[in-house]
């Protein structure tokens, strides 16, 4: 069936929709199968020391922070 002049549906039989509904989850890994199989470690890492940031280093300060939820 076409729509617009372009393919659009397929009729199929309802055995052969199954059959291939049931290739095509045979053919690849679920989302959970492929995190799954992820390489994993044995959970030890080295932290990276680094000092905290500064109040200087925030994009606003907390006072403007605040008077922008004021302003509302």
């Amino acid at each position: 069936m076409t729509e617009h002049g372009k393919p659009a549906v397929v009729v199929v039989a309802a055995e052969e929709h199954a059959r291939l509904r049931r290739l095509e989850r045979r053919k690849g890994k679920s989302f959970t199968e492929h995190l799954l199989a992820m390489p994993t470690d044995d959970g030890a890492f080295e932290r990276i020391v680094a000092p905290l940031r500064g109040c200087g280093d925030v994009a606003m300060s907390t006072d403007d922070i605040l008077a922008l939820t004021r302003d509302r």
